[in-house]
């Protein structure tokens, strides 16, 4: 008996253990909701070791009873966990009430099933083995009841795979990590509940938890599980209106947001990620003179897109991490073009006569200053000509001011 209880209790330390580790992981999206899964699967582990070790049917039954509790909860809590992780935490408050009925009406089933017999028809000891079970038939709403449990879990897979899907690969292994440790217990209890197994007489489900533990764990260790979630990355990342290129410490590109791809017209992630950084911007010498700089200033480059022609500064900041070892950097441009432009426009107005659009005194004597220094340097002789308009003020004393200025345009 020792050998199929004991693994349960492990099963159910490894969980509660990580429960309790993941509350250091606070306002983490879904990390409430995941720790109170591990809980439940840590009760659920725990019951069912109750129900192997006592003998007495009765004694079974509620063992039974108690660990559907947590069974019948344990689809809504992983949906939480997920919808929050993948940034559905509103939505899914929004349905929880009425997620609940059926889990409510399943609780309440099993606690009055002497009554109706609608969630177990038949229970009744097997003795034929090691070590005495409980053998029960399953009455219609069980049947409910599961089609319900793998219609949530369903939807938390597809929520997961579609966050998979649009998570650089950099930090796909959290949605993985999630997902493996969620659907291998299931996929289990998916076979044991439909008989397609010979092997019924124990429920490997629980057991598998504490696979699913050390999964959970290595994802919280080594792939940063609600520490730093894609969902905030993709949110942060495209909302930016500043294009950002991040390289690795051997200045290969493994991410981008959707202001970098459209700024330089790429398609997809996969036509820059783990291309050399240089490479890149081969044809933005500036831009390798910034990469290559030991002290890196902000540069400026142009970038032309058909007709079009933008304006962006460009500057590189380290990544390190906590311990200050290197990471890799992160380009970020910043569009100036409506800076340049108005610049311009500045620069123009400066030494341009409002009234005739020609230059003015400033733009005339600027101009004057550099053919004197021209003709001093070369040894060139220079000549100044000089025009006026006769009459001109006999226009403004005769038809206004406003007349002459019509007739200097």
């Amino acid at each position: 008996m020792a050998v199929y209880v004991i693994p349960l209790f492990i099963s159910a330390l490894i969980m509660g253990g990580l429960a309790w580790y993941s509350t250091s992981l606070q306002g983490v999206p879904g990390v409430r909701a995941f720790r109170i899964s591990l809980l439940v699967t840590s009760a659920w582990s725990l019951c069912y070791a109750v129900e192997l070790l006592v003998p007495a049917l009765g004694a079974k039954l509620t063992a039974a009873n108690l660990a559907y509790i947590a069974i019948a909860l344990l689809p809504i809590t992983w949906l939480s966990t997920v919808m929050n992780y993948t940034g559905r935490g509103r939505q899914f408050a929004r349905l929880c009430p009425w997620l609940l009925i059926v889990p409510s009406l399943t609780i309440g089933m099993v606690w009055t099933n002497p009554v109706h017999h609608w969630f177990i028809r038949q229970a009744a000891l097997d003795a034929n083995g090691a070590f005495v079970i409980l053998q029960v038939q399953y009455g219609f709403w069980f049947w409910v009841h599961a089609i319900y449990t793998y219609l949530l879990l369903a939807v938390a897979t597809a929520f997961l795979v579609g966050l998979m899907v649009r998570t650089p690969r950099r930090y796909v292994g959290q949605p993985v990590t999630l997902l493996l440790g969620m659907l291998i217990p299931v996929v289990w209890n998916v076979v044991y509940v439909t008989g397609l197994v010979p092997f019924r007489r124990l429920d490997l489900t629980p057991y598998l938890y504490s696979l699913s533990g050390l999964i959970f764990l290595v994802g919280l260790i080594y792939s940063r599980l609600f520490d730093i979630l894609p969902v905030a990355r993709d949110v942060v990342m495209d909302a930016m209106g500043d294009a950002v290129i991040v390289a690795d410490y051997q200045d290969r590109v493994v991410d981008l947001n959707k202001t970098a791809r459209q700024v330089f017209g790429w398609q997809a992630d996969d036509e820059l990620i783990s291309r050399s950084i240089e490479d890149v911007f081969a044809n933005w010498p500036t831009v390798i003179g910034l990469l290559r700089a030991e002290k890196p200033l902000p540069v400026e480059m142009v970038v032309k897109r058909g007709a079009r022609q933008n304006y962006y500064q460009v500057s590189v900041s380290p990544l390190s991490d906590a311990h200050g070892f290197s990471l890799g950097r992160m380009l970020l441009l910043h569009n100036i073009t409506d800076r340049k432009q108005m610049e311009e426009e500045l620069r123009r107005l400066s030494v341009t006569d409002p009234l005739t659009d020609l230059g003015n005194r400033r733009k005339f004597f600027n101009a004057l200053e550099g053919e004197f220094a021209r003709a001093k340097r070369y040894h060139n002789t220079y000549s100044l000509i000089m025009l006026d308009l006769d009459h001109y003020k006999s226009i403004n004393d005769r038809f206004s001011h406003m007349a002459g200025d019509e007739a200097l345009k």
